[in-house]
């Protein structure tokens, strides 16, 4: 399981070089970091990526209509379930990892700010597909 670290850009310039150079650096593409230096790879996410609130919202999910009927699968069914900007991106990283179109991380570090990092974290917790292959945590 790859350790997806929620992080500020303090704790960031905080990190071990040893630990960065095996680890990928996640940030929305309207932050900066400094120094920017000793990662294995950096990447970004577009503007608007990072969850802003937990609420509980019923566009997350989609329903499946054919012909008048309404798909039987749960509410948080895997094919049924609209993924956020944050963990498509998340899973996107994943797959070009194992296809070797991607540095071999061992792993990520997502910098948000101080006041994100509560929701995006349960955010990640809550999605069972980032939870199979990432452990969503924070350095405190």
């Amino acid at each position: 399981m790859i350790s997806l670290n929620v992080i500020t850009p303090e704790e960031s310039a905080g990190w071990d070089p040893a630990r960065r150079a095996e680890s990928l650096l996640l940030v929305p593409s309207d932050m900066e970091i400094v120094p920017p230096v000793g990662w294995l790879e950096i990447a970004h996410l577009e503007k608007g990526s990072l969850p802003v609130s937990s609420a509980f919202s019923a566009s997350r999910f989609v329903a499946d209509e054919r012909e008048g009927v309404t798909s039987r699968h749960g509410a948080a069914c895997v094919c049924c379930h609209a993924r956020s900007a944050l963990v498509s991106r998340l899973l996107l990283i994943y797959q070009e990892r194992a296809r070797g179109s991607r540095a071999f991380f061992r792993h990520i570090a997502l910098v948000v700010s101080r006041d994100q990092r509560a929701v995006v974290l349960e955010a990640l917790r809550a999605d069972e597909i980032v939870c199979s292959l990432f452990k969503p945590e924070t350095e405190e």
